[in-house]
C-alpha cells in the first residue's frame, strides 16, 4: 500500500545527493536545428536518491517527453485518470503533452533516474517504450551498464555543451532508450560476457593450482587479461558459492 505524503511536506527538488541538468533554452534550440541530433535529444536529465516528499503535477504537460526510471524504493504516477504504482526496477514513461502526476512513498522513497527529452522522432520511442501506448510502467533487468551509460551522458554534460559534447550524448541516448526497448536482447550480450570470463578463468585455476596467481600478470584470458577490475568483481562471489580453489589471490594488483 502506497503511502502518499502530506502536501506541505511535497517537494519536487532538493534531495541530498541529487543531481540534475537543466539544459538552456539556446541550447535546446541548437540542438533541434543540428541535422545530427535533432531526431532525439535530451533537454532535461538528473538522479533522485532517496527522494522522500517527491511530487510533481503538471497540469497541461510538457513539451518534453519524460522517463523516470526507479532503481530503490517506489512511488505512484497518474497519467490522466490512471494511477499507477512504480516499484523498484520498473520504469515509466509520460508522453509530451499529458496531464500527469508523480511521487515518492513517503515511507519507501524511491531512488530515481530521469531524462526528458524530444525530437523528431521521439514520439517513436514513446510508442516503443509504451507498447504503441497499452502500458506506461513496466520491468526491466538491473543492468551495471545501463547505469554506466547515463552516468556518461550526465558526466559529459557536467563538462559543458560544446557540439562534440551534445554529439555524443545524444546519440547515446538512442542507445540508452534501447536498453528499456529491447530489454531482454540487451541483457544477452552481458549475461554471456560474464559467463565466458568465468569459464575462461576458472580453467585456467585449475591448470595452475599449485602457484599463487595474480589477474593482471597471469590470467591468459584473451581479451579478460586487459580488464582485471571485471575479473575482481564478478569471480570471488562466484568462487565462494560454487569452488574450493585453494590459491586464488585475494590481493589483486
Amino acid at each position: 500500500m502506497l503511502q502518499k505524503m502530506p502536501v506541505a511536506y511535497r517537494k519536487k527538488d532538493g534531495f541530498k545527493g541529487q543531481k540534475a541538468i537543466v539544459l538552456p533554452g539556446k541550447i535546446i534550440q541548437s540542438c533541434d536545428e543540428a541535422s545530427l541530433i535533432q531526431n532525439l535529444f535530451i533537454t532535461d536529465i538528473g538522479f533522485y536518491p532517496k527522494a522522500k516528499f517527491h511530487y510533481r503535477k503538471r497540469s497541461v504537460g510538457i513539451a518534453s517527453h519524460i522517463l523516470i526510471y526507479c532503481i530503490d524504493g517506489k512511488g505512484w504516477v497518474k497519467l490522466g485518470d490512471q494511477e499507477y504504482e512504480v516499484n523498484s526496477g520498473q520504469y515509466v514513461v509520460l508522453p509530451a503533452g499529458t496531464v500527469h502526476q508523480y511521487g515518492s512513498d513517503e515511507a519507501n522513497p524511491w531512488s530515481i533516474y530521469w531524462l526528458h527529452f524530444k525530437g523528431s522522432s521521439a514520439s517513436d520511442y514513446v510508442s516503443q517504450l509504451t507498447k504503441n501506448g497499452e502500458r506506461f510502467v513496466a520491468s526491466v533487468n538491473f543492468s551495471e551498464e545501463r547505469i554506466r551509460l547515463f552516468d556518461s551522458i550526465y558526466t559529459t554534460l557536467e563538462s559543458g555543451y560544446s557540439p562534440d559534447n551534445l554529439g555524443y550524448i545524444n546519440m547515446c541516448l538512442w542507445y540508452f532508450l534501447s536498453t528499456f526497448c529491447y530489454d531482454e536482447v540487451f541483457q544477452v550480450p552481458s549475461g554471456e560476457t560474464e559467463k565466458d570470463a568465468i569459464d575462461l578463468s576458472i580453467e585456467f585455476m585449475q591448470q595452475n593450482i599449485e602457484q599463487p596467481l595474480s589477474l593482471r600478470s597471469h590470467f591468459p584470458c584473451g581479451k579478460w587479461r586487459r580488464k582485471p577490475t571485471f575479473l575482481r568483481r564478478i569471480m570471488p562471489p562466484y568462487l565462494k558459492r560454487k569452488l574450493a580453489i585453494r590459491h586464488w589471490n585475494t590481493s589483486i594488483t
